[in-house]
């Protein structure tokens, strides 16, 4: 519910459903079942998705998101700009 607090955008950073599984359990060192509830306890990624502006896909690793962040921010810097 914060992106109700007027932020000037909401992203989203999404990876698919097999991949957040895996990075929650190595990160946290849970089980396959502990880490499907983590995931099952949040919102639903169909409504993240409708309250995001803006989503940014990451399936690859860390420089793969750095890439696309840094991409992001300077396209909707020019944005601003103008």
């Amino acid at each position: 519910g914060l992106e109700r607090l007027g932020f000037g955008e909401v992203v989203l950073v999404d990876a698919p459903e097999a991949v957040c599984l895996e990075r929650i359990k190595l990160r946290d060192g849970l089980t396959q079942i502990e880490a499907e509830r983590k995931i099952r306890s949040q919102i639903p990624l169909s409504e993240k998705r409708q309250r995001a502006d803006t989503v940014i896909e990451n399936s690859g690793d860390i420089l793969k998101l750095r890439e696309l962040v840094t991409d992001f921010l300077r396209k909707h810097n020019e944005q601003i700009a103008r």
